[in-house]
């Protein structure tokens, strides 16, 4: 027994010696790790200082009213005035009012407009939409921009809306609009505008066709929608009260569904506004 118990106390020794180290081994590596941790931790807080901002404006993207690389003043832009109307509102108005200044035939002030056959948004919603954007957009660029409506409850004819704009004196008096067809197929965005006879405002012929070409060109290019190019017509009172450069933008057709959920889409407005930045630079410029 004497002999025996040196050699378990030994052992014993030995063991605990071995736990030790184990345990030393095993607190090392969990220190290291921690280490590790804290200095992930303050290199990601790093990064988002420095990534913040184009995170931030990523976003703003997202919820701004346009995105555009021509954001910044151009001088082409200073002392012109451009007139936005946001096509319709929200109760039409079937009372009658002359189709032109001192015209015989007469037409409704301001009809209802059409609703979305995919997305249900009314078109006199994604109107001022889209003029909401474009006001910020051309602002930005060094225009003066006025709006005839910031809201959907309003009640302004189509006379109404081109006196605004003749009041203004306007270089460019831009209406948006959306089409809609019992074709559900149509496709595409056009603009309108008055034909070289029109015997209410024949003399803004020549620029209202080149706004109308410039405008429809700017969109087409930057949404990669179908080109449904330009009209002239002498039958819309929109136009022929304007004692300015005009152009209507049918942005394209609500009654088909994919176009609709398009025009409904924050991101395809932007697209629209900013092709008819492009359109009025070369408007402007050309």
């Amino acid at each position: 027994m004497s002999n025996q118990e040196p050699e378990k106390s030994s052992k014993g020794v030995l063991i605990v010696c071995i736990i030790s180290l184990i345990v030393s081994i095993i607190a090392g590596y969990y220190v290291q790790e921690q280490r590790k941790n804290v200095q992930t931790v303050q290199s990601d807080h790093c990064q988002k200082k420095k990534t913040g901002d184009t995170k931030r404006t990523k976003k703003e993207a997202e919820i701004t009213p346009a995105v555009s690389v021509k954001s910044t003043q151009m001088p082409f832009a200073k002392g012109k005035v451009i007139v936005i109307d946001a096509g319709h509102q929200e109760n039409e108005n079937r009372q009658l009012e002359p189709i032109g200044p001192g015209a015989t035939e007469q037409t409704i002030k301001m009809a209802a407009g059409i609703s979305g056959v995919a997305s249900g948004k009314k078109e006199y919603e994604v109107t001022l939409a889209v003029a909401k954007k474009l006001k910020v957009q051309l602002r930005k660029q060094g225009y003066t921009v006025v709006i005839t409506r910031n809201e959907n409850e309003t009640n302004l004819s189509n006379r109404d809306r081109a006196q605004i704009a003749n009041k203004a004196k306007a270089d460019a008096y831009i209406q948006l609009h959306a089409a809609g067809s019992d074709n559900s197929t149509l496709q595409g965005a056009m603009t309108i505008c008055p034909t070289e006879n029109n015997p209410y405002c024949a003399q803004n012929y020549l620029k209202s066709k080149k706004l109308s070409k410039c405008i429809i060109q700017g969109v087409v290019e930057e949404t990669e929608c179908q080109n449904r190019h330009y009209w002239e017509t002498d039958t819309l009172s929109e136009i022929n009260w304007s004692r300015v450069p005009v152009t209507v933008l049918e942005m394209g057709y609500m009654s088909n569904a994919e176009e609709d959920l398009n025009i409904a889409d924050a991101r395809y407005q932007n697209k629209i506004v900013i092709g008819i930045a492009n359109g009025l630079e070369k408007y402007f410029k050309n």
